[in-house]
């Protein structure tokens, strides 16, 4: 049985670990890609999971706190054929998808993929800017290792003057923190 409340303190494996054992589904899409991978809950005997038609939602910026509880989704997918494979354990099985057009809108099919590619380009502009913002944020955090450590040896050799060459390195490393800063404003601001 599921619990009924969000377990916001347990984070990734552990959370699924605390909902019980579950089942990683992967669809792919014709040219063999995958496009969605979410879990669902099993029990002993006939199982069923549903997959609400979307992708994988495009990468988000690293945030303190996840802003959902269950991982976002991303835009509809278009009709045609794709493969869910569900995996458990060591056992997995994989069948065809066949997704027809919704009937109740008569939307052509150049219309379809003529509004799907830009999409998918402004996703995949998206994603390169998020790779970005991790980026940054990694080597923000990698000088503030390096500032660190320079502190340590500065606060045991406090009796003595500073090395020159820490004071040097201690500056640029505080003037690249600056820049990091304003280079990640140009591509979003922590809420």
């Amino acid at each position: 049985e599921l619990p009924s409340e969000p377990l916001p303190e347990l984070e990734g494996d552990r959370r699924d670990e605390a909902r019980g054992p579950r089942a990683e589904i992967t669809i792919r899409d014709a040219a063999g890609n995958a496009i969605r991978t979410f879990k669902a809950p099993v029990t002993r005997g006939v199982n069923r999971a549903t997959w609400n038609l979307t992708r994988d939602a495009f990468k988000q910026p690293p945030r303190e706190r996840p802003e959902w509880r269950e991982e976002p989704n991303g835009p509809e997918v278009l009709p045609g054929t794709y493969v869910a494979t569900v995996k458990y354990k060591e056992q997995e099985a994989s069948a065809p998808l066949r997704i027809l057009p919704d009937p109740r809108r008569a939307i052509a099919d150049a219309d379809r993929k003529a509004k799907w590619e830009p999409l998918m380009s402004v996703g995949a502009l998206n994603d390169r800017a998020v790779t970005a913002i991790e980026r940054i944020q990694r080597t923000r955090g990698d000088i503030g290792v390096i500032l660190g450590r320079l502190k340590k040896a500065n606060d045991a050799s406090a009796k003595t003057r500073e090395d020159p060459t820490r004071a040097e390195l201690r500056k640029s490393a505080a003037a690249l923190q600056r820049r990091l800063d304003f280079v990640e404003r140009l591509y979003w601001v922590q809420p």
